[in-house]
């Protein structure tokens, strides 16, 4: 099981809240992305060195689950971003 995931829904604010861990940390946070898709292939160009890895090289995974079709993922510690619109 990974260490932590961080669980949000699309457009809530999961990008800026892994860059604040990364700047903190200096560890990388890694997502269930699929690389495929141009948004995640430029997230992973502009910094975010993590982005479609999921291992226990990052600290924090990132996933949309269960949105989507992204993969279940097994965690010891949940960080859950809930946005009021």
């Amino acid at each position: 099981s990974l260490d932590v995931a961080y669980t949000s829904y699309s457009r809530s604010g999961n990008t800026f809240l892994r860059s604040y861990i990364e700047s903190l940390t200096g560890v990388f946070t890694g997502s269930t992305a699929d690389l495929n898709c141009s948004l995640h292939y430029s997230l992973q160009h502009a910094g975010f060195s993590g982005e479609g890895y999921l291992n226990h090289n990052a600290w924090v995974c990132k996933t949309h689950f269960p949105l989507g079709n992204e993969p279940k993922m097994d965690a010891s510690k949940v960080i859950c971003c809930v946005r009021n619109p």
